[in-house]
């Protein structure tokens, strides 16, 4: 499972062997016992990648054999492709722009998912992640 934890003005990926289902389930039974309210609803999470991976071959690839509605690409700009994930937004309030994303692809797509955000933090600084 990928998380996506968003914050007001940053972004964290997590690669969990955990699945979305066992995430939302504990995540259910922690917030009901310590009486706190939050919402679940499906929705999409993009975060960049460096366009400038040579991985990326493999990535769009990858994508193809995946629904659209899962996963797709697309390209910001000439340094930077946008990955848009389908999965289940967790936060407090139901417009609030920070919390949690979760999604499921198969493992090995996850991975390298997982692996070339890495490798576009240490490319590019998280703010300029953030400014495109």
């Amino acid at each position: 499972m990928l998380k996506l934890i968003y914050t007001e003005n940053s972004l964290y990926l997590e690669h969990l062997a955990q699945t979305a289902t066992a995430f939302l389930v504990q995540r259910t039974s922690l917030s009901w016992q310590m009486q706190c309210d939050f919402i679940v609803q499906k929705s999409y999470g993009a975060f960049l990648l460096s366009a400038h991976l040579p991985e990326l071959s493999q990535l769009n690839i990858a994508a193809r054999k995946i629904d659209p509605q899962r996963l797709s690409l697309s390209t910001a700009d000439s340094d930077v492709v946008e990955v848009s994930l389908q999965g289940y937004w967790i936060a407090e309030q139901p417009h609030s722009s920070a919390g949690l994303l979760v999604a499921e692809l198969p493992a090995p797509l996850e991975a390298l998912l997982f692996n070339l955000w890495l490798k576009t933090r240490r490319i590019m600084p998280l703010h300029q992640v953030f400014e495109h």
